[in-house]
């Protein structure tokens, strides 16, 4: 897996688990070296959808916290993935457009 080399060859940890949006990585990455040497926690997550793939990073209290997490898990549940129909290349980013009215779709 792409994604468990890179953190590895930076140095740092990576262990896969199920979490509650299925599976997820759980990584300790070297922080910047303006912070230190410190490894710090972040979860990996991600949900496959038809033509299009969600991954998240979770970092700070939410990557250790349960209450915390619970409200970025909820944020990422709440998130309209609306892919459209132009082709586009593997691994292309979908432009990101945040409704014109919060709780809008």
């Amino acid at each position: 897996m792409q994604l468990v080399d890179q953190v590895r060859q930076q140095g740092g940890r990576v262990e896969e688990r199920e979490g509650p949006l299925g599976k997820e990585l759980l990584a300790e990455v070297p922080a910047p070296a303006s912070e230190g040497s410190e490894l710090k926690l972040a979860r990996f997550i991600g949900v496959d959808g038809p033509r299009w793939f969600l991954r998240g990073v979770i970092g700070g209290a939410a990557a250790s916290d349960p209450e915390a997490a619970a409200q970025v898990e909820d944020l990422f549940r709440s998130i309209v993935v609306v892919r459209g129909g132009t082709p586009m290349p593997p691994r292309d980013l979908i432009p990101l457009k945040m409704p014109a009215t919060p709780g809008s779709a």
